[in-house]
């Protein structure tokens, strides 16, 4: 692979896309989290994960699976220190 090619510069703004939308999607639900953090501390099921599909759409107009929101949701609700003990187990990553 030559460097400077268009295989190459596709990947690296691919990357950089990634990167850009799992920033905006982490910044969001932990947003939420942070906004309903007494609540969660009382009722740690109160946010789930079709309500953080919900908000992402409404907000950013980026539709998220529900696997997607449950991790979301999962990282950002460990970040504020909260339990995630209500959410369906983590799925194996079937990406290879």
């Amino acid at each position: 692979m030559i460097f400077g090619s268009r295989e190459a510069k596709a990947t690296r703004r691919d990357q950089k896309a990634a990167a850009r939308r799992h920033s905006l999607l982490m910044r969001t639900v932990t947003s939420m989290a942070r906004d309903k953090h007494f609540t969660l501390l009382r009722n740690p099921a109160y946010l789930t994960p079709d309500q953080v599909a919900a908000q992402v759409f409404g907000i950013h107009a980026i539709r998220l699976t529900e696997t997607e929101a449950t991790d979301y949701l999962r990282a950002a609700l460990t970040l504020q220190g909260h339990t995630t003990a209500h959410l369906p187990a983590a799925l194996a990553n079937t990406t290879a």
